[in-house]
């Protein structure tokens, strides 16, 4: 992971006079909202790693990554998953977001046979 973000986060909030435990606390968070390697442990890690997630699915997020596949190689349907798996932390919540999952995992599937039969036909 990229840890460029821990450090600018730790410099920005050293600079306006935030104390070092509380500067701690939000480099935790921003280290850890991805729920890769390390995941979160308190409850603000949390909200921010749920929260990073669901955010996603509330924006253009797929549309654009659907958009630069070829390029980039990311894969809309794998990133969708992932996010709706990193919700585990409010499973109440989750599931009131279950319908917009289904639908974003709906919509992916028919971009990709629409752009797979228009790319035949180029």
């Amino acid at each position: 992971m990229d840890f460029s973000s821990v450090e600018k986060a730790r410099e920005f909030l050293k600079s306006i006079g935030l104390i070092e435990d509380k500067i701690e606390k939000v480099a935790r968070c921003v280290r850890r909202h991805r729920c890769r390697d390390i995941k979160p442990e308190t409850i603000e890690e949390k909200i921010v790693a749920f929260s990073d997630s669901a955010s996603h699915m509330t924006t253009a997020m797929y549309i654009n990554i659907l958009s630069d596949s070829k390029k980039s190689g990311y894969d809309a349907k794998s990133k969708l998953e992932r996010d709706f798996r990193d919700l585990v932390y409010f499973p109440e919540v989750k599931e009131l977001m279950r319908p917009l999952y289904e639908a974003w995992e709906k919509l992916i599937v028919e971009y990709e046979i629409v752009d797979k039969e228009f790319s035949k036909k180029l």
